[in-house]
């Protein structure tokens, strides 16, 4: 996954996060990213893919340090986050960024536009006065889109949807990170929204140079962030089962959990939907996190499987320009 000559923004190697789940007599362990490597240039997205409880989101938190692996590493610009010294880590937590699914819930309901925005300006010292101040928040505002005279005084419960996620793009992109995570930003927007904030964040991307990872459930949209030249890895009960080009993955995948995917979509042809015929799963049964297979993790579920599905975990390996993790390459 690593590109030689290429200056990644960050990367992981081997990271594992768990959570103890259950009650106070019986705990669990569970893996919700198992490791996982991975690498983002900068300027470049990358988009991860999978159901929900995958562990999508928990991989994103763990790279911008909002979680802790247990085992591996991040690394941002090189560097071990593990062993960086406070200084050093404090500008890698400025650097990277989160961008929430929930524009509702993620912005402060008490707080002015101006507020919320002026907030990690104050907080990081990255302005020297209020005239600043003023300055650096109507000018990010400018860059979503939002005109600074209407919109600063605005409380979020005044904001429709797709300006609450605008101001959210806004306080994430105010502090000039170099990698940020959006973790599915328009799921919870009105279709005709969409299209105008995955455009502003492409945009906002190029003109910056921003490192991305692009968390969704919808592979279309997917393709859509990555475009041409961007990367897409599936994500399965935390590990990563199909990692490369966008373009190798959406028009010939190799695992049955990402062919699987695919042939669920609908397609906008009646006569191609009627002749479509999607992939059955052994189980339609959602995973179980606390309950998985001891060898591939999408065992129970193949309609392809074989016997050493059973006995080992495949890693992945280089097919083409993809890697897969599959016993049957």
């Amino acid at each position: 996954m690593n590109e030689k000559g290429v200056n990644h923004v960050i990367a992981a190697k081997g990271i594992t996060v768990a959570f103890k789940v259950g009650s106070i007599l019986s705990k669990s362990v569970m893996f919700a990213v198992d490791h996982v490597d991975l690498s983002i240039p900068e300027g470049r997205t990358l988009a991860l893919v999978g159901e929900s409880g995958s562990g999508k989101t928990t991989l994103g938190k763990t790279l911008v340090g909002i979680y802790k692996p247990v085992e591996g590493s991040v690394y941002f610009r090189g560097k071990d986050v593990s062993k960086m010294n406070k200084e050093e880590y404090m500008k890698y937590r400025l650097k990277c960024q989160y961008v929430h699914q929930d524009p509702y819930s993620s912005l402060n309901p008490y707080k002015t536009v101006y507020h919320i925005l002026a907030v990690p300006l104050k907080a990081k010292r990255l302005v020297r006065d209020t005239t600043e101040e003023r300055e650096v928040v109507n000018k990010a505002l400018e860059e979503v889109g939002l005109n600074p005279q209407v919109y600063s005084s605005k409380y979020p419960f005044e904001l429709s949807g797709g300006e609450r996620q605008r101001v959210s793009i806004a306080r994430t992109l105010i502090v000039k990170p170099e990698f940020i995570v959006a973790d599915e930003p328009v799921t919870m927007l009105d279709a005709s929204l969409r299209l105008d904030i995955l455009d502003l964040l492409l945009d906002i991307q190029k003109r910056v140079g921003l490192g991305m990872l692009f968390i969704t459930h919808d592979l279309g949209i997917a393709y859509y962030v990555g475009g041409d030249s961007g990367e897409i890895a599936v994500m399965y009960l935390g590990s990563i089962v199909e990692y490369g080009p966008a373009d190798k993955i959406l028009n010939k995948p190799l695992h049955p959990y990402t062919q699987a995917l695919l042939s669920a979509i609908p397609e906008p042809d009646p006569e191609r939907t009627r002749s479509k015929r999607p992939i059955q799963l052994r189980n339609s049964e959602p995973p179980n996190p606390l309950k998985v297979p001891k060898g591939c993790k999408f065992s129970d579920r193949c309609p392809f499987v074989i016997n050493q599905c059973h006995e080992s975990r495949p890693q992945l390996k280089r097919v083409g320009d993809v890697q897969v993790a599959c016993w049957l390459y």
